[in-house]
C-alpha cells in the first residue's frame, strides 16, 4: 500500500463522520434550541414528564391535613362524570377539571381582594401566594397540576399520551386543591 492510497482509504474513513461534525457544528444553535425545546420522552404510551409531575404533586398532596373532598357544579361535577371521561377521553378530563381549579383560584383572588383582570393562571397563583391567599403546599400544587394540564393542552411533537391512571390521579388531586380553596381560610 502506498502513502497515497493509505491516505485515499483514511480520508474515506472518516469523510461521513467530518461531514456530520461539520453539520452540527454549522447548526449548533438550532440543534441547542431543539434540545432544549424536548420537554418529554414517549414510550409505551406513558409520558415521562406527565409522570414525573404527577409524582411531584402526588408528594405535595401528602403534605396537606386530610379534609373532604370538594365538587362543584361544572363539566366534570360528579365522580361518575369524572371516571367516566378519564376513561374515555383522559386528556380531556386533565382540561375540563383544571377549569375548575382555574374558577377556584379566580374566586379566591377575589374574595382576597385581588384584581383579576387580565391575569393568567400562572400570574393569578403567584399572586394568591404572595398575598398569603393560598398555602405554600396548595400553591406547589397546583403550579404541577398547571403544568401538567399545559403540557397536555399545547402538545409539542404530537402530544404526551395520557394514561387513564394518569387521568385519575390528577381528578384526585385537583379534589385537594379545590377543597382546600374552598374553605373559608384558605390560606391557614
Amino acid at each position: 500500500m502506498t502513502a497515497l492510497s493509505f491516505i485515499a482509504e483514511v480520508i474515506r474513513a472518516f469523510a461521513w463522520p467530518a461531514a456530520i461534525f461539520a453539520i452540527a457544528l454549522i447548526f449548533r444553535n438550532e440543534i441547542a434550541k431543539f434540545i432544549t425545546g424536548v420537554r418529554s420522552v414517549s414510550a409505551a404510551g406513558v409520558s415521562i414528564e406527565i409522570e414525573r409531575r404527577l409524582q411531584e404533586a402526588k408528594a405535595e398532596a401528602e403534605q396537606l391535613p386530610q379534609q373532604r373532598t370538594f365538587r362543584r357544579e361544572g363539566i366534570a361535577n360528579s365522580a361518575s362524570t369524572r371516571e367516566e371521561l378519564a376513561l374515555l377521553y383522559p386528556g380531556a378530563v386533565i382540561l375540563a377539571v383544571w377549569g375548575e381549579i382555574e374558577q377556584g383560584l379566580y374566586a379566591t383572588a377575589e374574595q382576597a381582594g385581588l384584581d383579576t383582570r387580565r391575569l393568567g393562571p400562572a400570574t393569578l397563583l403567584r399572586q394568591l401566594r404572595e398575598a398569603n391567599a393560598v398555602d405554600p403546599t396548595i400553591f406547589a400544587l397546583a403550579d404541577d397540576l398547571r403544568d401538567i394540564r399545559n403540557q397536555v393542552a399545547h402538545p409539542r411533537g404530537g402530544g404526551p399520551d395520557v394514561t387513564q391512571d394518569q387521568a385519575r390521579e390528577y381528578i384526585h388531586l385537583a379534589e385537594q386543591v379545590l377543597a382546600a380553596l374552598h374553605k373559608p381560610d384558605a390560606a391557614a
